[in-house]
């Protein structure tokens, strides 16, 4: 081999090198998770650059969980397990403290979407928070949850607590791509009694899917005529479930804006034959949350 190849050899050697594919580094598997599965003491998250991992939650009765803003939070599928069983749970028999009114930081989850489960008995605090998640089960807790986004794919569950009051205030319940339609979607169960002494709905919005290629709403998805009891000043973007309507022994006023045609003139009709159901019909939107859009394909 003369001189003119080797000199030639020793030039190209570099470009292969650099032009060579590098290999991806493996992800590396979560073996060992910052939030414990069992909080059976009182757990503070403080703000941190990596996030806290989690593959589920259970806060025990008298025990409170704290998430200050700016904490993110990344929750994984649980190891070894298939269908609806591998996907977290974040499940509160205790109190559940997260954000704080007025925040310019709110808590950021990550990951796997969480099925949430608030026990009954239990207590919540909930402020400034965006959820997106599996699904939405409030079995009877008292508290407040304010200033929030919650979307889920598949249920919200409320329940009226036996004692106290739970109220949602400033807040949109928004159904996914993925729920089931002619169902009802967002239940709530309990007696209407109390009224909103015991569980109230205030400047809040349930909203199914929106269809741009339609330029409508998916209005397959059903809430419990109940709201018109619970609301205070609602948006109702999904269809209603009729059931038979007690009134509660103290009257209450509702002023909501029915999306469903239909379903506005047969509130009007029930709530005239209801004394103690005082029912102002809005004609337009009452708040100003964005809607989820599906996009034509």
């Amino acid at each position: 081999m003369n001189k003119r190849w080797i000199f030639l050899i020793v030039l190209l050697i570099p470009a292969v090198l650099i032009c060579a594919p590098k290999k991806k580094p493996k992800k590396k598997k979560v073996t060992s998770y910052d939030i414990p599965k069992e909080i059976t003491k009182d757990l503070v998250l403080e703000p941190r650059k990596k996030p806290y991992t989690t593959i589920g939650f259970v806060i025990k009765k008298g025990v409170s969980l704290t998430i200050k803003p700016g904490v993110k939070i990344e929750a994984f599928e649980i190891p070894g397990e298939e269908g609806f069983k591998k996907f977290p749970a974040f499940v509160s028999i205790g109190t559940l403290k997260i954000g704080k009114k007025k925040s310019k930081k709110k808590v950021l989850f990550l990951g796997v979407p969480p099925l949430v489960m608030l026990r009954l008995g239990s207590k919540a605090e909930i402020y400034n928070t965006n959820f997106f998640i599996k699904s939405w089960k409030d079995k009877g807790a008292s508290g407040s949850v304010v200033d929030c986004e919650i979307s889920s794919e598949f249920i919200f569950t409320f329940t009226v607590p036996k004692t106290g009051l739970m109220k949602y205030e400033k807040t949109v319940f928004r159904l996914g791509e993925k729920a089931n339609s002619r169902k009802q979607n967002f239940m709530i169960e309990g007696s209407v009694e109390k009224g909103r002494k015991s569980l109230s709905f205030e400047s809040c919005a349930f909203m199914s899917i929106y269809d741009e290629k339609t330029k409508a709403f998916k209005m397959s998805e059903y809430i419990s005529s109940s709201i018109l009891i619970f609301g205070k000043k609602v948006d109702l973007f999904v269809s209603i479930k009729w059931v038979k309507l007690d009134a509660p022994k103290l009257p209450v006023a509702s002023y909501i804006y029915f999306h469903n045609q239909r379903d506005r003139k047969l509130a009007k009709e029930i709530a005239q034959g209801n004394k103690g159901l005082n029912l102002k019909i809005a004609k337009k939107p009452l708040t100003k949350f964005k809607k989820f859009t599906v996009k034509p394909k």
